[in-house]
């Protein structure tokens, strides 16, 4: 029997600078969704790469004094990089740049020809984000992310009739044929395009910028960097260069992108994909920011960044994906300090997660000849595929933490070394059903946490023999120098 597929993409990042913890974030995310689909037994597909076109990156570029292609290979490279950093398993890598995504772009231009016109665009724009803002959606005339003063354009451009698509759009997403998670971004999109879709700019001349894919059949435009930007969710599959592969991933069962840029992902790209004759994504998922304290989002722009290498390097990848999952509100913004970070590594990981394992463990080898036993136990992994079929990592999470804490309290409850002065057989069951919750949070989390899982499942045999001198998982931190943990 053929497996069910599914298909996943994280937005590409434009890639001005080097990477941030914010869009560490996102990936993360993702990979934690194509690892759940695998342990289901699923075809999984994960996509992710960078965005590379645009008067943005030009300008970085000048800016640099490097030539825009020499300017994106090196950036776009440390992107590449954390993906293994973050301990992803993504099977595809797209940059914009790339023929193969050029050809894909104009292919799907010229499949959109009919609903492609030319005219003259005149209106606000804001570099930082690539993005035209009418009135309805300005900070007077600042840019409600960046806040920064728009720019006044006027320009000749080809548009696109988006206004064509609105009430199907709708329709889709009403239905859930096409889901928008968490509910308030449904209600905003909904609301949004009940606001009145206007037609929109998809091109530049060149004489204004010339860093794109060139319009088909007119030399003198280049693609608006989301026209060719969103058109790597297909090129990154197929779409111009292997028509087995798109019909096997196509459509993309979901979208990982930020809040900011949910239009684009759940009205003009759906508008362009029913113009071209293709099926829209079945659902989009819209994260919130990471804020600082003070309540700004964590951005290149705005110059907030953390470096996730420097937090990988000194607590190890597995606690920055822990934070960024459990702590962060998968429905709204969330607060990223290296303070709340360190707290919540302490408490969260090193004393409730590691001193269990670390614990047990020891307990077992020095009670019952490090031997355990499997046992039956209360079990509900489904929970976890729900939660997480509806993008609530924190909600996952808390749930498995919450049996960490559970047999924490079991342990207080039962002190397995005064029961076993008294009855080293009923201590036997005790660590046996203690053991069997660890091998169960292990598996439960092997999606959110891939190398701690493996480390537990390291200690906690699958022969049923222990690690004599377990390693301690997660080490505290005291001014960030690592400090030993002790077991029982």
């Amino acid at each position: 029997m053929t497996k069910p597929k599914f298909y996943i993409t994280t937005s590409i990042v434009y890639v001005t600078a080097e990477p941030h913890i914010g869009y560490a974030m996102e990936l993360i995310q993702a990979d934690v969704l194509a690892r759940n689909h695998r342990q289901r037994d699923d075809d999984v597909y994960m996509l992710t790469g960078t965005d590379e076109h645009g008067q943005k990156l030009s300008d970085a570029a000048h800016a640099a004094g490097q030539a825009p292609q020499q300017f994106v290979d090196h950036i776009s490279q440390h992107y590449r990089t954390l993906t293994h950093s973050l301990n992803l398993n993504n099977d595809g890598f797209v940059r914009t740049t790339d023929p193969v995504h050029k050809q894909a772009a104009q292919k799907l231009w010229r499949a959109c020809a009919d609903d492609i016109y030319k005219g003259k665009y005149e209106g606000y724009y804001c570099v930082r984000c690539e993005r035209y803002y009418n009135e309805r959606d300005m900070d007077g005339q600042k840019c409600p992310i960046h806040h920064i003063d728009l720019e006044w354009t006027s320009i000749e451009s080809y548009f696109f009739r988006q206004s064509n698509y609105a009430e199907q759009i709708r329709g889709l997403i009403e239905s859930d044929e096409l889901r928008i998670i968490p509910q308030k971004r449904k209600n905003e999109i909904l609301a949004y395009i009940d606001s009145g879709l206007e037609d929109i700019s998809i091109s530049r001349p060149k004489t204004q910028l010339d860093w794109g894919v060139e319009v088909p059949g007119d030399a003198e435009h280049v693609m608006y960097v989301w026209f060719d930007a969103l058109t790597n969710y297909i090129s990154g599959v197929g779409y111009d260069s292997d028509s087995t592969e798109f019909e096997k991933w196509w459509p993309a069962d979901i979208h990982i992108v930020g809040k900011d840029i949910s239009r684009f992902h759940c009205v003009m790209w759906p508008a362009m994909l029913l113009s071209a004759g293709l099926t829209p994504p079945r659902a989009v998922y819209a994260h919130g920011f990471i804020t600082d304290d003070h309540g700004e989002k964590i951005s290149k722009s705005l110059g907030n960044v953390t470096d996730p290498n420097e937090i990988i390097e000194l607590y190890g990848v597995d606690a920055l994906r822990y934070y960024l999952l459990r702590h962060i509100p998968a429905d709204d913004d969330g607060v990223f300090t290296m303070d709340l970070f360190a707290k919540a590594y302490n408490a969260d990981l090193a004393n409730d997660l590691g001193n269990l394992v670390s614990r047990v463990a020891t307990m077992i080898h020095k009670y019952c000849g490090g031997q355990y036993e499997i046992i039956d136990i209360d079990r509900d992994g489904n929970g976890i595929d729900r939660l997480l079929d509806n993008c609530q990592f924190d909600q996952a999470l808390a749930h498995i933490f919450e049996i960490v804490s559970q047999q924490n309290h079991h342990i207080e409850q039962q002190q397995p070394w005064q029961l076993f002065r008294t009855n080293p057989s009923a201590t036997q069951q005790v660590l046996n059903r203690l053991a069997s919750h660890i091998v169960w949070v292990a598996e439960l989390l092997t999606p959110f946490l891939p190398d701690t899982a493996a480390r537990i499942s390291e200690i906690f045999k699958a022969d049923g023999t222990v690690e004599p001198n377990p390693p301690i998982l997660f080490p505290k931190h005291d001014n960030d120098k690592p400090t030993t943990d002790h077991a029982d």
